[in-house]
């Protein structure tokens, strides 16, 4: 009997679109989101200016509260219901697919709230009949009767007394927290995805609270500002393709984070509004950025979107220029940089927002007005040596960094005390690799300068060239210990190791020992870089290495390299060469990043394959901390760092009652308050600057930290280095 062809297509799990639904739908506000964009687009498509209410009920003594959101467009009939809620992902039940002017894309938003709770749609739909269906928590969709005409106390109940309309209900769940009306009403306003819909004068949004019976209008005010750009970008690999972009300027930095945040860019499509963005990740923080606004029209968004589907439905692969999604199916991170469009769009915007934030920063240069007395001056001075000592003390390195005999010590040092390093190796038969382990005498004060340090092997597949190694004082770092050997392969093994013993502490390394340097490359199954995260020198070239396995690669080929922020120099052959007697093909580079305290991803792309990595600018080892007090506003901030200068704001409240003002010739600066407020602030300054590069330099070591384990750890360093502060601000306290 021959064997039959068995082809179906995959079963999906409630339990998987349950996790789906509470990934996309965390909280009242993404819920909201969901069901007024949805009205929006019932509007659009019937071409009609509408009211959408938002209802909260807040209930107490066990029983749900109500989230209710409610319009008068065209309504759905029972069997829209049945095809359009009783099943997701389909991309025509929206409209976009047939180019409406709509947002929805997979038809699952109005399915997803279950995450908060059941979910009741009522709806008198286009036949003027009353149809009603449920959704619960646990995935299940019901419709419980025909549709009939409805009546007069089903129309009172819906709050639509004439005509068609829809109205959601969402039973929340006790543990889904509704804010307080105010704050409620005041954070709707400002909502990224919600800005268009609150600014058309088509739409009427109101906001309920049903215990005391009165609607608040929503309205998003934009703020004032002058017009600093109004351009049609055309992007770079997309011909006849181009984007308009309207830059503002307001006249003061605006507030708010994330989906709630005042400025940005807005981005957006035919109607939906994907994102609020600066484009770039070292502009989303960067207080020269922060009074701007604006919008960037892309319709071609949409058309990415569809096209990439259509191929899919035709059973076509994608096209390179449009090969992954373009938006973030769950809506959590709008725009996905990885795609080549939104990349290139993204650095032609850059080229226009760049020049005008340059130009803000050095608007804020020529202003600035050093404030700082010759005795605090030389205080300062003092804090910045003994700030920029600590760094190094106590600053962990990145495991890629670690040399031998240098000024490094490998990842983990602090938090542990010791290192052993590598703390993996592969050696192959008949060479040798270096290793080295370090101690803190700060935290293992027993340890000294001879005492003698344990070395053995697990197996005789690896030997070493000294079973004891005295400590002894580390060439470059204060208060460390360190001693080195050497670990030789002598036969092959998938893995050995050796052990450490010093005093109370035992550190191990596992080892595979290799028959020959083409077996480094076994598992190398894609084309990637050789790291997936390096560390950098501001101005400095660094070299990065791309790699391929021949059966990826069976010619030199060059390399696409791309870069969101187009300041990034890449130098050198973007040639793969064919390594045959390794079985690869490898690129090697250098790159550029100009500025400190970058982080950015690099994108390589050969024919169908892609490979990223991150690269962050550290300052240059060594390099001083500067301490300024200056006569400057930075809102909320106290202090925040530019490269490696801290500056204290002086006009902030809680330093400007110390300091004294300026027609006063801030003459606070001796007084012990101030100067025990100063070193406050530079310690608790310098220990999370401290402590966020501890995390970049290795990631894999705070995988596992929640907020509070991270504040513990801060504490800890402030403990350490607060007394110093305060020792140079205030000697004699008495």
């Amino acid at each position: 009997m021959s064997a039959s062809l068995i082809r179906k297509p995959l079963e999906v799990e409630l339990r998987y679109l349950q996790q789906n639904a509470r990934t996309a739908i965390r909280d009242v506000y993404d819920a909201i989101i969901e069901l007024v964009t949805n009205a929006d687009d019932a509007y659009a498509r019937a071409g009609r200016a509408g009211r959408i209410d938002i209802e909260i009920q807040r209930r107490r003594q066990g029983a749900p509260s109500l989230l209710r959101v409610c319009d008068h467009a065209t309504g759905l009939s029972g069997a829209d219901m049945d095809e359009k809620l009783a099943r997701l992902g389909s991309r025509h039940h929206s409209g976009l697919a047939e180019g409406e002017r709509v947002r929805g894309t997979n038809s699952r938003g109005a399915k997803d709230v279950m995450a908060l709770g059941r979910v009741t749609f009522e709806s008198i739909g286009p036949d003027q009949l009353y149809a009603v269906c449920t959704i619960s928590p646990d995935g299940y969709f019901t419709r419980s009767h025909r549709p009939a005409r409805p009546t007069a106390q089903q129309r009172r109940a819906m709050g639509i007394p004439r005509g068609s309309g829809t109205v959601v209900t969402i039973e929340l769940e006790s543990s889904v927290r509704i804010p307080q009306h105010a704050t409620l009403a005041r954070n709707l306003s400002r909502l990224v995805p919600l800005r268009e819909i609150l600014a058309d004068p088509d739409r009427e949004v109101r906001l309920c609270d049903v215990a005391r019976g009165r609607f608040e209008p929503l309205r998003w005010q934009a703020p004032r500002g002058t017009e600093r750009v109004k351009q049609r970008l055309t992007i770079r690999g997309y011909p006849g393709i181009s984007a308009k972009l309207i830059i503002k300027r307001s006249h003061r930095p605006l507030e708010g984070q994330g989906k709630f945040r005042q400025g940005g860019i807005l981005i957006r499509s035919r109607r939906a509004v994907h994102e609020a963005t600066y484009f770039a990740p070292e502009l989303e923080h960067d207080p020269h950025a922060a009074c701007f606004f604006g919008t960037l029209r892309c319709e071609y968004i949409d058309d990415l979107w569809n096209e990439l589907d259509e191929r899919s439905e035709r059973g076509q692969a994608p096209d390179p220029a449009n090969p992954t999604l373009i938006l973030d199916p769950l809506r959590q991170g709008g725009l996905l940089r990885d795609h080549p469009f939104v990349k290139a769009l993204f650095q032609e915007a850059l080229k226009l927002l760049r020049p005008l934030v340059e130009q803000e920063r050095q608007l804020a240069e020529s202003q600035r007005a050093s404030i700082e007395s010759d005795a605090t001056r030389r205080r300062l001075s003092a804090l910045e040596r003994a700030a920029t000592r600590f760094m190094e003390q106590f600053g962990e390195e990145a495991d890629e960094e670690a040399e031998p005999g240098g000024g490094r010590v490998a990842g983990g040092f602090q938090r542990r005390g010791h290192t052993l390093y590598p703390p993996f190796a592969q050696i192959v038969v008949g060479h040798a690799q270096r290793f080295w382990f370090n101690v803190s005498q700060v935290r293992y004060p027993g340890l000294s300068e001879g005492t003698t340090v344990q070395v053995t092997c697990e197996t005789d597949d690896v030997s070493i060239d000294r079973g004891y190694c005295p400590l002894e004082p580390h060439p470059a770092r204060e208060n460390t210990l360190r001693c080195t050997w050497q670990v030789r392969g002598r036969n092959v093994c998938l893995v050995t190791g050796i052990t450490v013993r010093a005093g109370e502490i035992t550190a191990a390394a596992p080892i595979e020992v290799l028959a020959s340097e083409k077996d480094r490359f076994a598992d190398l199954d894609s084309f990637c870089f050789h790291r997936k995260r390096y560390r950098v020198t501001p101005g400095v070239p660094r070299s990065i290495r791309l790699l391929a396995p021949s059966s990826i690669v069976s010619a030199p080929t060059v390399v696409r390299l791309s870069c969101a922020d187009a300041r990034v120099e890449f130098k050198g052959d973007r040639t793969l060469q064919l390594r045959p007697a390794l079985g690869i093909a490898e690129c090697r580079l250098r790159v550029i990043v100009p500025e400190p305290d970058v982080t950015v991803v690099v994108s390589a792309e050969i024919d169908g394959h892609t490979a990223r990595t991150t690269l962050h600018s550290g300052p240059p080892e060594g390099e001083p901390i500067q301490i300024r007090l200056e006569d400057v506003d930075m809102k909320n901030q106290r202090s925040r760092w530019r490269g490696n200068v801290l500056e204290i704001a002086a006009r902030h409240p809680s330093v400007r009652r110390y300091v004294g003002s300026k027609a006063a010739g801030f003459e606070g600066q001796e007084k012990p308050q101030f100067r025990v407020l100063l070193a406050e602030i530079v310690a608790y300054a310098v220990c999370e600057r401290l402590l966020g590069r501890n995390v970049r330099a290795n990631p894999d070591d705070y995988r596992d930290h929640d907020i509070e384990a991270y504040l513990a750890e801060r504490d800890q360093l402030v403990t350490r280095f607060l007394p110093i502060a305060h020792e140079n601000q205030l000697p004699d306290p008495g």
